[in-house]
């Protein structure tokens, strides 16, 4: 599926070969509005009602806060896998964002709004 941010895929919960090609657990996978230019930066294509300044701190922020949970062995919602780089953090956070919205609400609340804004829907209103 397609949708205005970028494309979706899915697969159906509880398959098997869903987890092995990356699917999360209620079986989707962003394939990538951060990719949209070609280029994988962690920043997604932005609305023009978002500020880019705003996004770059408030992500950078929330990086820099996992580092420093991770780094002292705290624990935290985000898979530390977010660490890798810029574009991991927006795909973890997205999936965290879509599968346990209320966890990365309470964890980065800043970061929650920001996602809400980009994918226009409050997915802590469903679950």
């Amino acid at each position: 599926m397609t949708t205005e941010v970028g494309p979706l895929s899915g697969c159906l919960p509880g398959w098997k070969r869903c987890a092995r090609r990356g699917f999360g657990e209620r079986g989707i996978r962003r394939a990538g509005p951060d990719l949209l230019d070609g280029a994988v930066n962690g920043r997604p294509a932005l609305r023009a009602d978002t500020d880019p300044k705003s996004w770059q701190v408030t992500f950078l922020t929330a990086f820099k806060d996992l580092e420093r949970r991770i780094d002292k062995g705290l624990r935290t919602a985000v898979d530390s896998y977010a660490l890798e780089s810029p574009a991991e953090v927006f795909a973890v956070v997205s999936e965290l964002f879509f599968e346990k919205p209320h966890t990365l609400r309470r964890e980065y609340p800043d970061v929650y709004e920001l996602l809400a804004q980009f994918y226009r829907q409050d997915p802590g209103l469903r679950l």
